[in-house]
């Protein structure tokens, strides 16, 4: 039981900063965007977790609290480390119309989760695997 507890106090407070702040991220964005071609915050986020050891569990706890983009970054998450849920994950979201904000380049739109599901499954966002997990 004592294991047990620290094993899950270490999951909710290692690295909180970066599951907060992709949490409450307002835009989905892969490689660099805005005048400057800068990695947005959300993808420094999301490779700071997916580099960590537990990064399935702090990625579980992101969808659980995160904005539509933070769900994005999620279900990339998923669709790499555990497809079995991604697939779980994305079959509840069949018939839905949900809109994620995305930067690309310099250009804000939104785009239906769908197409952002397409785009990840056809290997448009593979940037963000280009860390390998510790």
């Amino acid at each position: 039981m004592k294991y047990l507890l620290l094993f899950l106090a270490s999951v909710l407070f290692m690295k909180a900063d970066n599951v907060a702040t992709l949490a409450q991220i307002e835009f989905f964005s892969v490689g660099g965007c805005g005048y400057a071609g800068e990695i947005s915050k959300g993808e420094k986020a999301f490779h700071e977790i997916y580099v960590q050891k537990n990064n399935l569990e702090q990625f579980v706890k992101l969808y659980g609290l995160g904005s539509n983009p933070a769900k994005m970054y999620a279900l990339a998450a998923f669709y790499k480390l555990d497809p079995l849920l991604y697939n779980h994950i994305k079959d509840n979201y069949k018939n839905q119309k949900i809109e994620v904000p995305r930067m690309d380049g310099c250009d804000m739109r939104l785009d239906d989760l769908s197409l952002l599901i397409k785009n990840l499954e056809s290997g448009y966002y593979d940037r963000l695997f280009t860390i390998i997990p510790k």
